[in-house]
């Protein structure tokens, strides 16, 4: 039987023969100490002298007090599980719990409100899964608009068997490049307002158009999507993102900027965002940083798996293991929409699954009778377009009942209005007409001042590049003449971090945080460690972290280290936080912006995460 071996009201240590059959991401209940039953999940197994030793987290609620020591540990009830993620009867399902094989069902309300990100590196199934979330949403008749840079999502059209779908699917291509789509991919000739209709999927189909076009396309189509939806002239929207990190890459291009503004406000609009991606940290972290809920794929790239569990609330380092061991159909669900991180077997598709590789999808290739496909699209299309009809009409109803609401309350106020009032009013406009003038002509003054002073920091930008181009003229220079300095400077350049980590006042300000972490002990960093990736707890659960014992005298010493250092800091009694993020921009907040601190914090924390690991 496995038992308790150390605990807190965080989580527990057991330890278990190899019959307990007992595997990362299980899920075991335990009494607590109100006689209550709590569940954790098997975050991190490993063998000791032919026992098997595990390590456990508690989700849904927590005890008051630790567990005791031999406490009997027992597989979890499927019923409490279900009660303790939160999870509704009923909703999007991806496919089934892995312990259990018991459907999961996911909020469409919450998964529409969120943005997600669903991440995996090639082969591993992530298009897959996307095809997966696009079915579920059109049984809810959500709007949706993928960007498709490969040409595979029009199979939503076809069943597995090549029989017609029951889904609306309006693809959109450059005709020249591929005849066979329903419309012509070009902007003058696309209204916003045909893209996002109830039950239909629009599909913006961008193979065979060159990058600088398809950048185009996007951002100016996402802009259009987004201001029509803020306007109330389109219904609530997810977009789909496939090649996520080609939209928005570290790099600034066009469609980045727009893709960042959806992710931030997007939420509170209803107009969000599905990223798909095998190389998630090549995505510009301020777009990662908004993203609420994930399914995550096998992952291999020690850089994209050490963002995800950055990113993703509910993991830390312990969870890297077990996601580059994910299997092809598996996926770990994490976010705000589950209580906490849950291994999915992904469901059978009910559409025909179809990869970018084998080139463009084409009805005619796969369809047992193309013309079907095409009949039951027109007829789908009529049922979109008398429902696109019928809520054009309820809303106009809506909007007329306010305004005869609105004329009824304003004839009342004006039956009780007097001649000396309005006079009173219309001298009031008057004179606000008079500061409206002055306000103009000072808008005027200010706007020609402000051109003077943009002329200004455009020349003064151009004293500043040429300067920079000196320095790395005189760089070059200096390395030539040095002696072994090639490979070191190689080094940097191949490190594609950019121009900001070679100034020399960054260089030292990173320069002594490396050396101030060099410093510190296997203990001292491995607490660190514990507070970058769980970004609060306490002193006794981050020395344990580290490898020491809970209970150890050293513990405060080791934590006042780092909090003399500002690497943490105290929050509330027994509670402390991650701070070096903190530390490092107010270093450089009067120096740069923001992107380029983020670069320095993940140049920091990526030394740090390396020299742990060792």
């Amino acid at each position: 039987m496995a038992t308790i071996t150390h605990s807190s009201t965080l989580g527990f240590e057991l330890e278990m023969e190899y019959d307990e059959g007992f595997v990362e991401g299980d899920f075991v209940q335990v009494p607590g100490p109100e006689e209550s039953k709590y569940v954790a999940q098997i975050t991190h197994t490993e063998t000791d002298d032919g026992h098997i030793e595990a390590s456990a987290s508690v989700i849904g609620s927590y005890p008051s007090l630790p567990f005791r020591q031999g406490t009997e540990v027992e597989r979890a009830d499927e019923d409490l599980v279900l009660e303790t993620l939160s999870l509704p009867s009923s909703g999007i399902q991806i496919g089934a719990l892995r312990s259990f094989g018991t459907p999961l069902y996911l909020s469409v309300e919450k998964f529409m409100e969120k943005q997600v990100g669903v991440f995996g590196r090639t082969g591993s199934g992530k298009s897959y899964t996307a095809g997966v979330l696009m079915e579920e949403l059109f049984e809810y008749d959500q709007p949706m608009v993928i960007v498709d840079p490969h040409g595979e999502y029009a199979s939503l059209k076809v069943k597995p068997d090549g029989e017609a779908s029951d889904y609306r699917v309006v693809e959109y291509a450059d005709l020249e490049f591929n005849s066979a789509a329903d419309r012509d991919l070009d902007l003058d000739s696309i209204d916003p307002l045909d893209l996002a209709r109830p039950g239909q999927a629009t599909v913006l189909n961008l193979r065979g158009v060159d990058t600088e076009r398809q950048e185009d396309i996007v951002a100016t189509l996402l802009d259009a999507l987004f201001l029509a939806r803020k306007r109330d002239r389109i219904p609530a929207t997810k977009v789909f993102l496939e090649e996520a990190h080609l939209f928005a890459p570290q790099r600034k291009n066009e469609p980045r900027s727009v893709i960042e503004n959806i992710a931030k406000e997007g939420r509170k609009f209803g107009f969000t965002l599905t990223l798909i991606s095998q190389r998630p940290s090549e995505i510009y972290p301020n777009i990662r940083a908004q993203l609420q809920a994930f399914t995550i794929h096998k992952l291999t790239d020690d850089t994209d798996i050490k963002k995800i569990i950055k990113s993703a609330e509910g993991l830390d380092s312990s969870w890297g293991t077990q996601i580059q061991k994910l299997q092809t159909g598996e996926v770990l669900f994490v976010g705000d929409v589950i209580a906490s991180p849950t291994f999915v077997d992904v469901r059978e598709r009910r559409t025909k699954h179809h990869e970018g590789s084998e080139g463009m999808f084409q009805t005619s290739d796969h369809a047992r009778d193309a013309a079907a496909v095409d009949d039951r699209q027109t007829e789908l299309d009529e049922e979109v377009t008398s429902a696109t009809v019928a809520r054009l009409k309820e809303r106009i109803d809506e909007l007329e009942t306010e305004r005869d609401r609105l004329r009824e309350r304003l004839e009342q106020e004006q039956e009780g209005e007097t001649n000396e009032r309005i006079a009173e009013l219309e001298t009031t406009v008057d004179e606000q007409r008079k500061e409206i003038d002055e306000l103009q002509s000072k808008i005027r003054d200010r706007e020609t001042s402000i051109e003077e002073l943009e002329a200004e920091l455009e020349e003064r930008e151009q004293q500043i590049r040429e300067q920079r181009n000196k320095i790395q003229q005189l760089r070059a220079e200096r390395d030539a003449l040095g002696e072994g300095t090639s490979s070191s400077a190689s080094s940097e350049a191949d490190d594609g971090e950019g121009d900001i980590l070679d100034h020399p006042y960054v260089d030292r300000v990173l320069a002594r945080l490396r050396e101030e972490l060099a410093a510190l002990d296997k203990y001292e960093r491995g607490m660190l460690e514990f507070f970058l990736y769980n970004e609060s707890g306490s002193i006794e659960d981050a020395y344990f972290h580290a490898g020491g014992s809970p209970n150890s005298s050293q513990r405060y010493e080791k934590a006042e280290t780092l909090v003399e250092k500002n690497f943490i800091r105290k929050r509330k009694r027994g509670e402390y936080v991650y701070a070096l993020d903190d530390l490092i921009e107010d270093k450089l907040n009067d120096f740069t912006d923001q992107g380029n601190i983020d670069v320095a914090i993940d140049t920091i924390e990526d030394d740090l995460t390396s020299s742990a690991s060792k």
